[in-house]
């Protein structure tokens, strides 16, 4: 069963899981969390929300569709799935887990894409942690005076 709620935990959405091919039978290239984010996100009226998911949602191509309505997000990263999530993008994953690897519990590393739409932003736990985010107030320094 597929539940959305709000701040408050009330019940604003729900419908019964009926497979993956019955969510959209059309587009095999995304994937079925990808399809039940965006058919949520098709149901709001307004843009801005915020939406946090757990690790079954946490992918490159979720944070694209929520981002397409207007809206931001943070997702907790699974492991890096290579169907799903993009060369340049495994590599930023990639590079901010070596750099959790030896760091004290507790460190946290932010990591920007270079076109300042998303971030990646690890935590060190007793093992690296990866939250992928659209909110967040950055803009790159073009020039040093």
């Amino acid at each position: 069963m597929w539940t959305m709620v709000d701040e408050n935990g009330m019940c604003t959405r729900q419908w019964v899981y009926r497979g993956s091919r019955a969510a959209d039978p059309g587009d095999v290239s995304v994937g079925l969390a990808t399809k039940v984010v965006a058919e949520c996100m098709d149901s709001l009226a307004t843009t801005g929300h915020l939406v946090f998911t757990d690790n079954f949602y946490g992918h490159f191509e979720t944070l694209q569709a929520i981002a397409a309505s207007s809206n931001y997000c943070c997702l907790m990263m699974r492991n890096y799935n290579a169907k799903r999530d993009v060369a340049k993008d495994k590599s930023m994953v990639l590079t901010l887990k070596q750099l959790l690897a030896h760091q004290q519990r507790g460190t946290c590393l932010p990591l920007y894409h270079n076109s300042g739409e998303y971030m990646l932003q690890g935590w060190k736990d007793n093992a690296p942690v990866v939250l992928l985010t659209n909110y967040f107030r950055f803009s790159f320094l073009h020039s040093a005076a």
